[in-house]
């Protein structure tokens, strides 16, 4: 699946925007009267106009996440809570009191959200990996210290980008949950 990549650069957009306006300013110079008061060039964008560009900037990233992780949210959830009575005491190995690694970063950040996208795949993950880690050696593990998977974390934390995140969330249940995950039609 290709997922597209809304992220900017907030002051090339802006030096790029205030230049056109410059040139076009330039060549309009010329077609000024004598009666106009206020020249072109000292002219700025008003409040209204800023305040816009503002929530627009504002925008991008939850585009961006929601562009990059298409998900069932309603199924993520339903999968948690079919799993969650016998594997309650399994918490993450991610602590969001500092994170300091940008996948950290961002699925901690998904707290504030509703629903809380990438907290509660890592979440879901969580509790698959242990389920069916169960299920292979047949023997139950001690929910406080569950065995990880190694691997799987290396690759998580090297994300820097949400759809990292979800590709490798999604791929990871999938293996855990076989046909139980919400996300194996994808």
């Amino acid at each position: 699946m290709k997922f597209i990549d809304y992220s900017i650069n907030v002051r090339s957009i802006t030096l790029t925007m205030r230049n056109r306006w410059l040139s076009g300013a330039r060549d309009m110079r010329s077609n000024e009267t004598k009666d106009d008061p206020m020249p072109l060039l000292s002219r700025r964008p008003g409040p209204a106009l800023r305040a816009v560009l503002t929530i627009a900037l504002l925008l991008v990233p939850q585009i961006s996440l929601a562009q990059s992780c298409k998900v069932d949210f309603a199924a993520v959830e339903k999968s948690i809570a079919r799993l969650e009575p016998s594997y309650a005491d399994v918490l993450s190995d991610i602590s969001c009191d500092a994170p300091t690694l940008k996948a950290h970063q961002l699925m901690c950040e998904s707290l504030d959200e509703y629903p809380a996208g990438l907290w509660h795949m890592g979440r879901l993950d969580d509790l698959a990996w242990v389920y069916a880690s169960e299920n292979a050696t047949k023997q139950e593990v001690d929910q406080s210290n569950p065995p990880r998977d190694a691997a799987f974390i290396a690759k998580r934390d090297a994300c820097s980008d949400a759809a990292c995140l979800c590709d490798l969330l999604i791929s990871h249940t999938n293996d855990s949950l076989g046909g139980e995950s919400p996300y194996s039609a994808r």
